[in-house]
């Protein structure tokens, strides 16, 4: 008689979450009253802000949110934004993770977009926060049962947010590659990748070799901003990380964020951010 052999059929979405090896890098909880204020940055991880009691306000100065228990939100890289507490007792949790591949699969992409700060009312329930809660006061990120149990929690969580969208008919799951998707992809790819320098979306356009009307028509579909206002944001959010996370001069800072000179830099900050750069610096320093 042969050995019977137990086996795992992937489903796709499975199978693109695997792909993607999501790694847990950190998991954190705040506890507050009302009035306290919590300034985040993220690095080169993504993260995960889950509300388990209570009401929080989410502030990137593009998005004043109020949020309340059972909501999520998921932070891509590189972002700087303020919890502010509005009412007593309240809590979220923080997880970190980490995508190997950074590349992320355009159809996994079109189920969950990790390009953009992405907000999800009542996600989550009390029987998932009970077990988060669990993970977070009994877990260590260092240990391999904790590490796989953190996995398998952010794997849930990404299926919850696909079923949703999903059954909301906001995303379609396809086979096909959206060649929309695909472009933004490669436009968003660009400016990150090109920050430190002058970018338009006339030279954008001219390098990627797409229509510089189409490419305009594309960031306001998908996005709902302008290209020349996403490559200002994108500047001033790489400059507030650099004001909060580094010692480097404004001079540098104005280099790295692609403008000609300081005064232009401390104009173009103040005007969005309404303070300038170096008040910035001390009022968020880590």
């Amino acid at each position: 008689m042969k050995n019977s052999k137990n086996i795992i059929i992937l489903d796709p979405i499975s199978e693109m979450l695997e792909s993607l090896q999501l790694t847990p890098t950190s998991f954190d909880s705040i506890e507050a009253n009302n009035g306290y204020k919590c300034n985040v940055t993220t690095s080169m991880f993504y993260k995960f802000a889950i509300i388990t009691n209570g009401n929080f306000i989410f502030d990137d100065t593009f998005n004043c949110i109020s949020y309340t228990k059972y909501d999520l939100i998921i932070i891509p890289e590189n972002r700087i934004y303020t919890f502010k507490c509005t009412e007593d007792h309240s809590s979220l949790l923080f997880l970190d993770f980490d995508l190997k591949q950074k590349e992320i699969n355009y159809k996994f992409n079109s189920v969950i977009n990790l390009l953009e700060i992405t907000h999800y009312k009542n996600l989550v329930d009390d029987r998932q926060i009970n077990n988060l809660v669990h993970l977070k006061n009994s877990v260590s990120i260092n240990n391999q049962g904790s590490y796989i149990l953190l996995k398998s929690m952010i794997h849930r969580l990404m299926l919850v947010i696909i079923k949703q969208n999903v059954n909301s008919n906001k995303y379609n799951i396809v086979d096909k590659k959206n060649d929309k998707e695909k472009i933004l992809y490669h436009c968003i790819e660009y400016i990150k990748n090109h920050i430190n320098c002058k970018i338009t979306i006339k030279t954008m356009s001219l390098e990627l070799n797409y229509c510089e009307n189409y490419l305009y028509k594309l960031f306001m579909e998908y996005l709902n901003i302008s290209c020349k206002d996403y490559i200002l944001k994108s500047k001033l959010e790489k400059a507030c990380y650099l004001l909060s996370s580094t010692n480097n001069s404004l001079t540098s800072i104005a280099v790295e964020t692609g403008y000609a000179n300081i005064h232009y830099f401390s104009t173009s900050f103040k005007k969005h951010y309404l303070i300038s750069p170096f008040q910035y610096r001390k009022d968020n320093k880590n």
